[in-house]
């Protein structure tokens, strides 16, 4: 038996009213992380046995720190998405699993935050360590 109303079964929501929308998302993020993953590895490879300045090198180029941008942003997403899945299914408390939920978005902003000025610092100074003097 449906219990949805004629609308809700007119537009396909489900009870949360996104379901559809967390399931493409996540299956699209999936997607798009097996290219940004393969560069990943090969990149991995490649600079396996280089030494620091040749590393700083390959992070100054744009597609190289757009596409680690692109990975990480993608892999925090899907990694969130999926977490959140897991905290809505397997916390029975409402307060428990609202406050998992907000752990796990603090915690998903603040490895975004951090990856991004890494990032960002290392392309647009081309090193990971303060340098300067105290």
């Amino acid at each position: 038996m449906d219990y949805r109303t004629p609308l809700a079964r007119a537009r396909g929501l489900g009870a949360s009213h996104d379901g559809t929308q967390h399931f493409i998302a996540l299956r699209l993020t999936s997607w798009l992380l097996v290219p940004l993953t393969l560069w990943f590895v090969i990149t991995l490879a490649y600079l396996a046995h280089s030494d620091y300045a040749q590393v700083m090198t390959w992070f100054k180029q744009p597609i190289n720190a757009i596409l680690f941008i692109s990975f990480l942003l993608t892999m925090i997403w899907h990694a969130s998405l999926g977490l959140q899945v897991i905290i809505e299914d397997y916390f029975h408390s409402e307060l428990l699993k609202m406050l998992a939920l907000m752990v796990l978005r603090a915690t998903i902003a603040l490895f975004a935050i951090s990856g991004l000025y890494f990032i960002v610092r290392v392309t647009l100074t081309g090193s990971l360590f303060m340098t300067g003097a105290a």
